[in-house]
């Protein structure tokens, strides 16, 4: 399944950039948040810019384009914003080399490379697959769209391009809806470009993801956090349940260790497991089962880490305990 997320040109005097958006579309900060390109919520929804293996946050990436074979046949003004995106999450490096089966962020352009359908300056065309155990789409590659039948200034460039990865990286457009203007309340890559005669001369705030918005929105979005709102109930007989409010889009799961009363302290049960149902959903509950199979009844509880494969176990959280008879 693809999904274009498109910028466009407007027609006023002072041309500013648009997206093929309705002017009624509501902007967040974040793809994931934004009912136009999560339709359906965050159950069965696309996960913009979250844990894109071999894409984006904290792993080694791969980029490629239709300049050339080699990363430095891209223009100088690409190759400089591809490094301050890297700067944005720290380990994520992007590499040249696209190999078959590895995903990977592609620069075409629309008079190069057959298959454009962006109608506008640039999009990104995502590919998505569904993760069944996230119960969402998530990108495993991104094609960024540049229309070439406009000319560029550096700065042009580099804004363009770097306004589209940051859609990879999963923000949502900084524009103001009404008139599609320039934001004087957010300072980001994402605000609109500007354009002189046919030339893309640069963006209203930057050229370059920017500091503190930018990098601020897109660490928060790939965080990990405590699990909040924790409760649990006995389940008879032998088990308990826990839930919890997921607070983190960028998780790959929970571990939960369990836990007995004994000899006047919490004693590890030796049964552990990781949580990856459901993850990946920031705004929802999520709950896990325990079962105490051949232990004695007693008091038990559950304690568990957040966790990512970037990130690794964060956030040692406990929930209440309970009688399990």
């Amino acid at each position: 399944m693809k999904v274009a997320r498109c910028l466009g040109v407007g027609f006023a005097a002072a041309v500013i950039l648009l997206v093929s958006e309705p002017v009624s579309a509501s902007h967040n900060v974040y793809l994931v948040t934004n009912p136009t390109w999560n339709p359906n919520g965050p159950t069965n929804g696309y996960l913009w810019g979250i844990n894109v293996e071999w894409e984006i946050n904290g792993r080694s990436n791969l980029v490629c384009s239709d300049y050339g074979p080699n990363y430095t046949d891209m223009p100088d003004a690409i190759r400089g914003v591809i490094g301050s995106w890297e700067n944005v999450l720290p380990g994520t490096q992007f590499y040249q080399g696209c190999p078959g089966g590895r995903s990977a962020t592609w620069f075409l352009r629309a008079t190069v490379t057959p298959g454009w359908s962006c109608s506008y300056w640039g999009c990104v065309v995502v590919n998505w697959s569904y993760d069944p155990s996230r119960r969402a789409y998530y990108p495993g590659s991104t094609n960024i769209w540049l229309n070439d039948t406009f000319s560029f200034t550096y700065g042009g460039l580099r804004y363009l391009a770097g306004h589209e990865l940051g859609h990879v990286f999963g923000l949502d457009e900084a524009y103001i809806e009404a008139g599609f203007a320039c934001n004087p309340n957010r300072f980001s890559i994402l605000d609109m470009g500007t354009l002189s005669g046919n030339t893309i001369t640069g963006g209203c705030d930057a050229v370059s993801p920017t500091v503190p918005n930018d990098y601020t929105d897109t660490q928060v979005l790939h965080q990990l956090n405590p699990m909040t709102q924790v409760s649990s109930w006995e389940i008879p007989p032998g088990m308990m349940a826990v839930q919890w409010w997921d607070p983190t889009w960028a998780d790959g799961g929970y571990k939960f260790y369990a836990y007995r009363w004994a000899n006047s302290q919490w004693q590890y049960t030796s049964q552990t497991w990781l949580h990856t149902d459901y993850v990946g959903h920031a705004g929802v509950y999520n709950a896990t089962i325990y079962v105490k199979g051949s232990q004695p009844s007693g008091w038990y509880r559950l304690c568990g880490y957040t966790w990512s494969g970037v990130n690794g176990y964060q956030h040692w959280t406990c929930a209440p305990y309970q009688w399990i008879s």
